[in-house]
């Protein structure tokens, strides 16, 4: 794109809506991980408690899958994450609506845009911190 090159209202508002879209495959993407990765923990260590009768090695490859989901999911703050990407899509969904009733502008727009990027934020690790508060 040249120097001269400016981008029209209607340009920004498709790249903003494709966005949105792209959004809401993350968020539901997420929750279906974390969902799924929560019953699988759950349901390996009920297998633990319930099946004494099942061999050694069983019981140590059910205990190392819980947990790393249990791991997987709290390094990677997995239900924040993917409650950070489900607001940022609520809120430039909103701000889509208002904009599509001419009760905000483009410039608006791209604000609630960023807004919405600063909500999802990074991937973050966690793991070697502790997890609790420090009074």
């Amino acid at each position: 794109m040249n120097e001269n090159t400016q981008l029209s209202d209607e340009d920004v508002y498709a790249a903003i809506k494709a966005i949105l879209k792209t959004w809401s495959k993350m968020a539901d993407w997420l929750r279906s991980v974390l969902c799924i990765m929560g019953i699988l923990a759950i349901a390996c260590s009920i297998f633990i408690g319930t099946f004494t009768e099942i061999g050694h090695l069983q019981i140590k490859i059910l205990a190392a899958g819980s947990t790393l989901f249990l791991t997987i999911i709290s390094a990677f703050s997995l239900p924040a994450k993917a409650n950070n990407v489900r607001n940022a899509w609520r809120h430039l969904n909103k701000a889509i609506y208002n904009y599509q009733c001419k009760a905000i502008d483009i410039k608006d727009l791209i604000k609630a845009y960023e807004e919405g990027e600063i909500m999802v934020g990074d991937v973050n690790f966690t793991y070697d911190k502790p997890q609790f508060n420090k009074s």
